[in-house]
């Protein structure tokens, strides 16, 4: 079975639960962590394993992360590093742009 979505509404979703959907849900297209304890580190390991190099969630083509503690340095970082990506909802989406530059 793959999952190709998730939703964690209102869910205290830690750092370590994103890598593992990162992990084991290679086909995911949508995921829907709003309104948690989500942080940079937890999107980070999502889509990036920082011990092999290895890109992780490569389908991902919608990401919402409203409500979260996620800043624009790591939508930054989520824009760049998922090619499938096509939407994202979150507050400081506005600013991302100016982080394209680090």
């Amino acid at each position: 079975m793959k999952f190709v979505l998730v939703t964690v509404y209102r869910f205290n979703v830690v750092g370590q639960v994103l890598r593992m959907v990162g992990v084991n849900c290679p086909h995911i297209r949508e995921l829907d962590v709003s309104a948690g304890a989500v942080t940079d580190r937890g999107l980070i390991d999502l889509i990036y394993d920082q011990e092999t190099g290895d890109s992780r969630a490569q389908q991902l083509s919608r990401l919402i992360v409203t409500e979260t503690k996620i800043t624009a340095k790591a939508l930054s970082f989520a824009l760049r590093s998922l090619p499938n990506l096509r939407y994202i909802e979150h507050e400081q989406l506005i600013q991302v742009p100016q982080h394209f530059e680090n």
